[in-house]
């Protein structure tokens, strides 16, 4: 298991858009997402595992104050070919850092 960040760090858009795809062969276990507020107001993001949609959203318009940060030590499992989708209510204000465990399927 090799620990990577594999995304970022970006600032995350104003529509869905696809920060990560687990590469063909591996399998990526989420450990940690950390998002961090840049702007002097706040504003929300959007997470999801695959197409953004209800069915997959890990975080929906979730409220991130003014240069606040936000950190997820998770443990979400993306699959070969699986997507990290992201946004956010105003785009180049929220930065997106998320790291992973990397292992061989």
């Amino acid at each position: 298991m090799t620990m990577k960040r594999v995304v970022g760090p970006t600032q995350l858009a104003n529509s869905a858009a696809t920060l990560y795809t687990a590469p063909t062969g591996i399998r990526a276990v989420i450990k940690r997402i950390h998002i961090v507020n840049t702007d002097s107001s706040s504003h929300t993001f959007t997470l999801s595992i695959g197409a953004d949609a209800a069915a997959t959203e890990l975080y929906t318009t979730q409220a991130l104050a003014a240069g606040a940060t936000f950190d997820d030590y998770a443990n979400y499992t993306l699959e070969p070919a699986d997507i990290l989708q992201g946004f956010a209510s105003a785009a180049s204000k929220l930065t997106i850092v998320v790291n992973a465990d990397l292992t061989c399927t």
